[in-house]
């Protein structure tokens, strides 16, 4: 081979398995580098723009796709062809052909068809644009806030006036601890404008913005926990101090741990795995698998004493289990030397519950009961579930019960003990006319219910407390377009004063519910 070459071209050779094994640890695999932005500038101000371009810094290691290989495929490529077929509804036996299918959208009920040119008119196609929004503090936009890859944003090669721009940029912001906050459009088609943020810094010499996108207010989760009213629920400053020293003492320097030199472990054993079978056909991977990163003996040694008193301060107390788990095994035990005769007598009357003949699966097929009514002990699930019914509409009894019981929560048998009981209904009831779209229910119970607490019965104190202090008020328009209440007048409702009308004939919100004493 090297007499068919050039004497100035260099040629190494190596095995096929040291070729594998150099992939298999390599730190980081290759990005490409494309230009990620089909605009051209990069607007600070409308007389301040220069010219730049979005390379990816890093990436989402992904491993190839392993796809099926057909065994009666007549072609070579041995790929498995998927057909569906789509039939009519009012007759199945016709199929509806491609042109002839349009995309549905549910809207309360009912599927309202949406064809192909109605979604390319009705969405929402911003321009290309890469515009600056504002600067802030580094330490008001921590990391805590970015949800996605990064991106290098650099100077256009080549056009020195934006080389001088970027360079000049990148230093005030490192100089005054500065971030940028930007509106992002990077492609034409795009169906969304990103919000990113751009931190200075530099990459192989070259000074450059990395990019990120901000999270917004629907990427987060609200979890709800119990508050800690009990002192003995509330840590100690030396549980604090030993957290913090426990914590500190666990952080990685950048001698244990370095991103551009540590593999990925899942890609390594996949690939590990490809290696080997390839050398033996019959090779299986291990269940054990090395974790990527092991503290040393010093750095275990150094935390020790922290450890020690963690544990000290840290007591933990496992609860003696109340009841064990169950299988059909031990039923089965308990009734294979009954006979059936046995089974209907009443000293056995407990296994009259299950039929001996059938067989163990069928034991856990019992049907669920249907819910009918809003029970007082679990009125929320109750709506919801019929609510939720598929065979018949049962949306007015279940918005009546639920009126029922919240009517008896606030009355003379309920009281303060029941307020929060009686708000978790009513937002249940609100969520449940705005998924049916039935907000003018919602709406007149809620005018009523103001109407009897403050004028009638001088309770204010669930109003503001409960409503006004979660902000629970009239479905408004943007929810159910078969309301006509603005965002603005569901805001004044909950502060004006109720004014004196003739009362509703159809409610009475605080009827004597005799259920409620057996709640107790």
């Amino acid at each position: 081979v090297k007499s068919m070459l050039d004497e100035n071209v260099n040629v190494s050779f190596f095995s096929v398995s040291d070729y594998v094994c150099s992939h298999l640890n390599a730190a980081t695999p290759y990005v490409r580098n494309t230009n990620k932005y089909q605009g051209s500038v990069l607007e600070i101000t409308s007389r301040v723009k220069f010219h730049v371009h979005v390379f990816a810094k890093t990436k989402i290691a992904k491993l190839p796709t392993l796809q099926k290989v057909s065994r009666i495929a007549e072609d070579n490529s041995k790929k498995v062809l998927r057909e569906q077929q789509y039939k009519s509804t009012v007759n199945p036996d016709v199929e509806v052909t491609k042109e002839e299918r349009v995309s549905g959208y549910m809207y309360g009920k009912e599927v309202v068809p949406f064809s192909a040119a109605d979604e390319a008119t009705m969405g929402y196609h911003p321009p290309v644009a890469f515009q600056v929004l504002f600067f802030a503090r580094k330490k008001h936009i921590g990391i805590e806030f970015l949800k996605s890859e990064v991106d290098c944003v650099i100077a256009k090669p080549g056009a020195a006036n934006a080389r001088i721009a970027m360079f000049s940029l990148v230093n005030a912001m490192i100089r005054k601890r500065y971030v940028a906050v930007a509106r992002y459009v990077g492609r034409k088609r795009s169906f969304r404008a990103r919000l990113v943020r751009l931190s200075p810094g530099y990459t192989n010499g070259a000074p450059c913005l990395y990019m990120t996108d901000l999270a917004c207010m629907h990427d987060y989760r609200d979890f709800e926990f119990p508050t800690l009213d009990n002192e003995t629920q509330r840590p100690t400053q030396a549980q604090v101090d030993v957290m913090k020293r426990f914590i500190k003492s666990f952080t990685l320097d950048d001698e244990d741990f370095k991103p551009e030199t540590t593999a990925n472990p899942t890609r390594q054993s996949f690939y590990e795995t490809i290696h080997q079978r390839a050398l033996n056909a019959n090779y299986k991977p291990s269940s054990e698998r090395n974790p990527p990163l092991v503290p040393t003996e010093e750095k275990l040694n150094d935390v020790k004493g922290v450890m020690e008193t963690l544990k000290s301060l840290f007591p933990v107390h496992l609860p003696s289990p109340t009841k064990t788990k169950e299988f059909w095994g031990s039923y089965y035990d308990q009734i294979k030397n009954v006979s059936s005769a046995q089974l209907f007598e009443e000293k056995t009357s407990k296994y009259t519950t299950r039929d001996i003949n059938a067989g163990p699966e069928s034991w856990f097929n019992e049907e669920k009961t249907l819910v009918n009514e809003v029970g007082n002990v679990h009125p929320v699930e109750d709506f919801w579930a019929m609510v939720d019914r598929q065979d018949k509409d049962l949306f007015q009894a279940a918005s009546n019960g639920m009126i029922t019981h919240i009517m008896g929560f606030l009355g003379p048998l309920g009281g303060e003990n029941y307020y929060d009981k009686a708000l978790s209904c009513i937002r249940a009831l609100r969520n449940g006319c705005v998924k049916t779209s039935n907000g003018t229910v919602f709406n007149n119970f809620l005018r009523n219910l103001k109407q009897d607490l403050l004028l009638k019965h001088n309770n204010s104190e669930f109003w503001n407390s409960r409503l006004v202090g979660n902000s629970i008020s009239l479905v408004v328009e943007d929810e159910d377009m078969n309301v006509s209440v603005s965002q603005k007048e569901a805001a004044a409702f909950l502060e004006s004063k109720p004014k004196a009308e003739a009362p509703s004939k159809s409610m009475n919100l605080f009827t004597e519910d005799d259920d409620l004493s057996d709640m107790d």
